[in-house]
Protein backbone atom coordinates (compact mmCIF):
# COMPACT_ATOMS: atom_id res chain seq x y z
CA UNK A 1 0.00 0.00 0.00
CA UNK A 2 1.34 3.45 -0.95
CA UNK A 3 1.50 6.23 1.62
CA UNK A 4 0.81 9.36 -0.39
CA UNK A 5 0.22 12.69 1.27
CA UNK A 6 -0.44 16.21 0.08
CA UNK A 7 2.48 18.62 0.00
CA UNK A 8 1.98 22.09 1.48
CA UNK A 9 3.50 24.67 -0.81
CA UNK A 10 5.61 27.53 0.52
CA UNK A 11 4.15 31.00 0.89
CA UNK A 12 3.23 32.64 -2.43
CA UNK A 13 3.64 29.33 -4.31
CA UNK A 14 0.67 28.00 -6.32
CA UNK A 15 2.14 24.69 -7.49
CA UNK A 16 4.96 22.70 -5.91
CA UNK A 17 6.53 19.25 -5.78
CA UNK A 18 8.20 17.29 -3.00
CA UNK A 19 8.87 18.28 0.59
CA UNK A 20 12.60 18.62 -0.04
CA UNK A 21 14.30 21.92 -0.79
CA UNK A 22 13.03 24.63 -3.14
CA UNK A 23 10.21 22.93 -4.98
CA UNK A 24 7.89 25.57 -6.40
CA UNK A 25 6.78 25.35 -10.04
CA UNK A 26 4.42 28.35 -10.21
CA UNK A 27 4.20 31.48 -8.06
CA UNK A 28 1.37 33.84 -7.20
CA UNK A 29 1.57 37.19 -8.91
CA UNK A 30 3.54 39.48 -8.52
CA UNK A 31 6.14 36.97 -7.31
CA UNK A 32 8.72 35.52 -9.71
CA UNK A 33 9.93 31.93 -9.84
CA UNK A 34 13.69 31.66 -9.33
CA UNK A 35 15.39 28.33 -8.64
CA UNK A 36 12.21 26.77 -7.23
CA UNK A 37 11.39 29.69 -4.93
CA UNK A 38 9.05 32.67 -5.19
CA UNK A 39 10.87 36.01 -4.99
CA UNK A 40 9.81 39.66 -5.29
CA UNK A 41 12.61 40.44 -7.76
CA UNK A 42 15.39 38.52 -9.45
CA UNK A 43 18.41 38.45 -7.17
CA UNK A 44 21.01 36.59 -9.23
CA UNK A 45 23.38 38.63 -11.41
CA UNK A 46 22.44 38.44 -15.11
CA UNK A 47 18.83 37.41 -14.43
CA UNK A 48 15.65 39.42 -15.08
CA UNK A 49 11.89 38.81 -15.21
CA UNK A 50 10.49 37.26 -18.39
CA UNK A 51 7.85 39.10 -20.43
CA UNK A 52 4.98 37.44 -18.60
CA UNK A 53 6.53 38.52 -15.27
CA UNK A 54 6.29 34.96 -13.92
CA UNK A 55 9.92 33.81 -13.64
CA UNK A 56 13.53 34.93 -13.64
CA UNK A 57 15.52 34.05 -16.74
CA UNK A 58 19.19 34.37 -17.62
CA UNK A 59 19.54 37.23 -20.11
CA UNK A 60 22.98 35.97 -21.14
CA UNK A 61 21.78 32.48 -22.05
CA UNK A 62 21.54 33.11 -25.80
CA UNK A 63 23.65 36.19 -26.49
CA UNK A 64 25.12 34.90 -29.76
CA UNK A 65 21.93 34.36 -31.79
CA UNK A 66 22.24 37.59 -33.79
CA UNK A 67 25.96 37.32 -34.63
CA UNK A 68 25.67 33.62 -35.48
CA UNK A 69 22.82 34.26 -37.93
CA UNK A 70 24.73 37.18 -39.45
CA UNK A 71 27.85 35.05 -39.98
CA UNK A 72 25.76 32.25 -41.45
CA UNK A 73 24.12 34.68 -43.87
CA UNK A 74 27.52 36.09 -44.92
CA UNK A 75 28.86 32.57 -45.50
CA UNK A 76 25.84 31.69 -47.61
CA UNK A 77 26.21 34.84 -49.70
CA UNK A 78 29.90 34.13 -50.28
CA UNK A 79 29.09 30.54 -51.20
CA UNK A 80 26.56 31.67 -53.82
CA UNK A 81 29.04 34.18 -55.29
CA UNK A 82 31.85 31.60 -55.41
CA UNK A 83 29.62 28.99 -57.03
CA UNK A 84 28.50 31.56 -59.61
CA UNK A 85 32.10 32.51 -60.42
CA UNK A 86 33.36 28.91 -60.57
CA UNK A 87 30.52 27.45 -62.59
CA UNK A 88 29.94 30.46 -64.73
CA UNK A 89 26.39 29.39 -65.49
CA UNK A 90 24.20 32.18 -66.75
CA UNK A 91 21.08 30.46 -65.40
CA UNK A 92 22.19 31.11 -61.81
CA UNK A 93 20.84 34.41 -60.62
CA UNK A 94 22.88 35.63 -57.66
CA UNK A 95 20.30 38.03 -56.28
CA UNK A 96 17.44 35.53 -56.09
CA UNK A 97 19.76 32.85 -54.65
CA UNK A 98 20.99 35.22 -51.94
CA UNK A 99 17.42 36.21 -51.06
CA UNK A 100 16.41 32.54 -50.83
CA UNK A 101 19.34 31.69 -48.54
CA UNK A 102 18.72 34.72 -46.34
CA UNK A 103 15.06 33.72 -46.10
CA UNK A 104 16.08 30.30 -44.79
CA UNK A 105 18.45 31.83 -42.21
CA UNK A 106 15.87 34.34 -41.03
CA UNK A 107 13.15 31.67 -40.79
CA UNK A 108 15.39 29.52 -38.61
CA UNK A 109 16.25 32.51 -36.41
CA UNK A 110 12.56 33.40 -35.97
CA UNK A 111 11.64 29.79 -35.14
CA UNK A 112 14.43 29.65 -32.58
CA UNK A 113 13.29 32.94 -31.03
CA UNK A 114 9.67 31.69 -30.83
CA UNK A 115 10.89 28.53 -29.09
CA UNK A 116 12.93 30.54 -26.56
CA UNK A 117 10.08 32.97 -25.92
CA UNK A 118 7.60 30.15 -25.30
CA UNK A 119 10.09 28.32 -23.12
CA UNK A 120 10.21 31.18 -20.62
CA UNK A 121 6.55 32.20 -20.40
Amino acid sequence: MNNYSCVKCADNCLECGTNEGANCFKCERPYLLQDGECVKECSKPGFFANRAKTRCINKTEFPTLGPVCTLLAILLILMVIIVKKCLGKKETVITSSIIAFLGIVETLAVCFQIFITNEYK
